[in-house]
């Protein structure tokens, strides 16, 4: 399975292969926290973030959001294809790093980023 890794403490997005599914248990891990979300980016391409990302207030934490799209993520996130039945895939040929870094907006870890970037969207 080919899938994407947003990782806004490197602030690069990287490619990765595995022959695991993609489960929760294996974003999870991946990502390293707890809990994870699903957020859907087209009919076939989903996204998984870490659901406590946001509360994390430590100056460790990072975030990022995609340019135009109000919602900020903390924290590491795999994007992934999403099927019909809604398994979680592959991702699509078409969607490379290329596409993704044109939309990801890094943020840092400052809570004040976070607001500066919702006052450009708004």
């Amino acid at each position: 399975m080919r899938f994407l890794m947003i990782d806004p403490f490197t602030k690069r997005i990287r490619e990765h292969q595995t022959p695991k599914p993609l489960t929760r248990d294996f974003f999870r891990a991946e990502i390293g926290c707890d809990w994870v979300r699903r957020v859907k980016l087209t009919d076939q391409v989903e996204m998984w973030i870490d659901e406590q990302g946001l509360f994390d207030a430590t100056s460790r934490q990072q975030f990022f959001t995609f340019n135009g799209y109000g919602a900020i993520h903390g924290g590491r996130a795999i994007v992934c294809g999403a099927s019909k039945l809604g398994d979680s895939i592959s991702v699509p040929a078409s969607f490379n790093i290329h596409t993704l870094e044109r939309h990801v907006q890094w943020l840092g870890g400052e809570r004040r980023a976070q607001a500066a970037a919702l006052e450009t969207v708004q």
